[in-house]
């Protein structure tokens, strides 16, 4: 029987807006910022769907997912108004990684 890589196909499926709640969660929890940034900066996609892979940028809370926003809200070829989300979402990430830093310190 061949072997299913089921990160692979989570990462086909985000770019498809109907299964995208599907996978989006495992996505974050991969931590797979590759597939997101890829997935934002896709012109051929909706949208909706780029909007949601920026946001999902933004929840992983991690520096790496903050500096692929950071690209986006730069890069000029892309729409002005998922920029600005870029921008808002880098400080939202900023946000979150300081409360997950707050709880690590909490806990020693």
């Amino acid at each position: 029987s061949a072997h299913i890589d089921a990160k692979a196909m989570n990462v086909a499926r985000l770019s498809h807006s109907h299964r995208q709640a599907l996978v989006l969660k495992q996505i974050i929890a991969d931590k797979d910022v590759t597939a997101l940034s890829n997935t934002a900066a896709d012109a051929t996609l909706t949208e909706a769907v780029r909007q949601s892979a920026i946001e999902a940028l933004s929840q992983l809370g991690c520096a790496e997912g903050e500096g692929a926003l950071l690209q986006l809200a730069g890069d000029e070829t892309i729409d002005e108004d998922l920029r600005k989300m870029a921008w808002r979402c880098i400080r939202r990430s900023q946000r979150i990684r300081v409360k997950q830093e707050q709880r690590q310190q909490d806990k020693r």
